[in-house]
């Protein structure tokens, strides 16, 4: 008998601790969660946004940085055949090349009569 009342006196603390609380949570706990649960995706939303930005903002510009370097070209190619008239040879010798290039600010300008498909060059339209 004294052992029962022993072990019920040990066993009531832990019964208490052990039980769950049945309040529900608080309304901050609520809200706190639902964020936890949507700002990953918000993020990853944001990531793929500024990323295609940026793509959009590199090709335009690309773009706008070709069509200038194309003016120049045109602009050198109207001042050498001005220069050398309209009967000047189609492909310019070495010298003639490189007053094109140092007049439309492009470095490494050749005419290739066969161009093949080189990275980082550019072909006219």
């Amino acid at each position: 008998m004294v052992v029962d009342a022993a072990r019920r006196w040990w066993a009531a603390p832990r019964l208490r601790q052990s039980t769950p609380s049945a309040s529900p949570p608080s309304p901050q706990r609520a809200k706190a969660a639902r964020l936890a649960l949507f700002l990953p995706l918000v993020i990853v939303a944001a990531v793929l946004l500024c990323a295609a930005m940026g793509f959009v903002a590199t090709r335009i510009s690309k773009g706008h940085i070709e069509s200038e370097q194309r003016a120049a070209l045109q602009q050198a190619l109207d001042e050498f055949h001005a220069q050398f008239g309209d009967g000047a040879v189609d492909a310019p010798d070495d010298v003639q090349l490189r007053a094109i290039a140092r007049r439309s600010g492009l470095a490494d300008l050749r005419f290739d009569a066969n161009p093949i498909g080189e990275v980082g060059r550019t072909f006219p339209a």
